[in-house]
């Protein structure tokens, strides 16, 4: 397998330091790779766990041990002791899917003048499981510019580097505790260009001792990594509004975590430390003000109000009733500040895809794993089976998927619920029915075929936009419904006894613009999503069921 002399060879560099527990997933996951030509170097960073040991139990992968010097450092160490001409950097608590290497090499065997490729990634939790949908940055318009944007690759395991470009740069700045990667990114992408492909190619574990949960540290170590490209930007308009574009970003994104902190002070009746800390903040009100600013900061004891009131701005002092369970006072005509929102296209076309999980999926996915229960034996769900499986589990024993379109892989039945004879009688324990039935223009019809394909007992889970966006392009063409709770209740009660429906709805004006911006799930407070406000709905979901007495 190991063959640095082949022009194909890739090095997967693995630095650890106290992530032994994880090691071994992560070098399964590069023994496992498609492409047969892989040299795997271990770097151990001083580890005083047993990193040694874990790496020891796999024939072909190469241990270097150096003292804690961090993790440019180590990465840097991967680099000098490897061979091949391309490289991939894994952290220990990650993993590379199957394809990663077959997918960078491709890549840049079609654009063979790029420095870097890069693809997508998923959210796995420290059980291995999988949270929210893939991230997979596509940009095709000035790397260099997107990069002091936002920086786009979240995740350093879907890079492939050239060696040749690696040394050009003098590898990783072991200054930098953190952002290190976002520093290279920067220094590589001014000068040479890079790709970014669309494959989903590793896997980003979530856990409390990830590096980027410092927020102070990540926020002020992103800020002197953007300023380092002063120089070169500031002679360009576009460079230059990318450049400040990307200060707003980096403070409202850690800002926004920052302020998470301080409400877990304000929970623990830490009135004070609470209040004190949010002065410390004060810098970032210009951009986070119109995102959720000093909102997380509890507004439950009068005397920490009284405080804020004294030396807080109003603007934020509105966003703190908020988030204190009282409803802001409205400001006054001419004050409303409308911040980002105040444009007239939205913030993404995607329904925020492109940018996280949409608020939609936040709930959506809660709605089925309030009703996990009902999924189970043999269930069908439309398009595809992801779903069923993340949230049936072991309880499925045959899981089914209806497409119009018989080339969609997994497909086992094909056709249009408004008529489909192919689809057996009686047969299915549960349907899961997401985002489909605003398509169908006969929607009495597909719920009479449902009721018709459940076993007696068996139970239809669906849900529906209400307030959305409608979909662009072919897809849009067929975005036929908007559909409300009161709605959805009587479509149901048409098919199935009434006392077997239950109809909810969910979202508010804040959820409802957000979404309609396209912002992700990411980038808004869960706790205002959970507001219900039925003149804004945002989602409606319901379960029915079939009689057990008749088919």
């Amino acid at each position: 397998m190991n063959d640095p002399s082949n022009r194909t060879s890739v090095c997967i560099v693995i630095p650890c330091y106290k992530h032994a527990h994880f090691l071994a997933d992560a070098i399964e996951s590069a023994l496992g790779q498609t492409h047969p030509d892989v040299e795997i170097v271990v770097v151990d960073d001083g580890s005083p766990d047993n990193t040694r040991e874990v790496a020891a139990r796999y024939a072909g992968v190469r241990y270097v041990r150096q003292e804690n010097q961090g993790l440019a450092a180590a990465r840097n160490r991967g680099l000098r002791e490897s061979h091949s001409p391309y490289l991939v950097f894994l952290d220990a608590d990650d993993r590379l899917l199957p394809n990663a290497l077959a997918a960078g090499l491709a890549c840049f065997s079609a654009h063979p003048t790029c420095a870097f490729v890069s693809g997508g990634f998923r959210f796995m939790g420290a059980d291995d499981r999988a949270q929210g949908a893939p991230v997979i940055p596509q940009i095709d318009t000035d790397q260099y510019v997107e990069m002091l944007r936002c920086s786009y690759i979240s995740m350093h395991a879907t890079v492939m580097f050239r060696r040749e470009i690696l040394t050009l740069v003098n590898g990783f700045d072991p200054s930098l505790i953190v952002c290190e990667d976002f520093d290279l990114y920067l220094r590589i992408v001014r000068q040479h260009p890079v790709c970014c492909h669309g494959s989903i190619v590793a896997e980003y574990r979530r856990h409390t001792a990830n590096v980027s949960s410092d927020s102070r540290l990540m926020l002020k170590t992103a800020l002197r990594v953007l300023g380092s490209q002063w120089p070169y930007v500031k002679a360009d308009a576009r460079r230059r509004e990318a450049y400040r574009a990307g200060r707003r970003f980096w403070k409202s994104y850690y800002g926004l975590e920052l302020i998470q902190e301080i409400k877990q002070s304000a929970r623990r009746g830490d009135q004070w430390r609470a209040i004190s800390a949010s002065l410390a903040l004060l810098w970032l009100a210009p951009v986070l003000a119109s995102h959720r600013v000093a909102s997380s900061i509890a507004w439950r004891a009068s005397g920490a109000a009284r405080m804020a009131k004294a030396i807080l701005p109003d603007r934020m002092v509105r966003r703190l009733q908020a988030r204190g369970g009282r409803q802001p006072e409205s400001p006054p005509p001419g004050r409303v500040d409308m911040g980002d929102l105040k444009r007239v296209t939205p913030v993404s076309r995607e329904f925020g895809y492109d940018r996280g999980l949409p608020i939609d999926r936040y709930y959506i996915e809660g709605f089925l794993f309030r009703q996990a229960i009902d999924i189970c034996g043999r269930v069908l769900e439309i398009a595809d089976n992801s779903y069923t499986v993340r949230f049936g589990g072991a309880r499925v024993t045959h899981s089914d998927v209806l497409h119009v379109n018989d080339d969609h892989p997994g497909t086992t039945f094909v056709g249009d619920l408004t008529d489909a004879p192919q689809l057996p009688s009686g047969a299915f324990d549960c349907v899961i029915l997401t985002q489909t039935l605003h398509l169908i223009y006969d929607t009495k019809a597909a719920l009479r075929t449902l009721h018709r394909i459940l076993k007696p007992g068996g139970v239809l889970l669906l849900t529906t936009p209400g307030i959305s966006q409608v979909e662009h392009g072919v897809r849009g063409n067929s975005w036929l419904w908007a559909f409300t709770h009161e709605s959805v209740r009587r479509l149901l009660e048409e098919v199935f006894p009434a006392a077997n429906v239950d109809v909810e709805d969910h979202g508010n004006v804040f959820a409802a613009v957000a979404f309609l911006h396209g912002l992700a799930l990411e980038e808004v407070s869960t706790d205002a999503l959970d507001h219900r406000d039925s003149a804004y709905q945002v989602i409606v979901a319901a379960r029915a069921a079939k009689p057990h007495d008749h088919s």
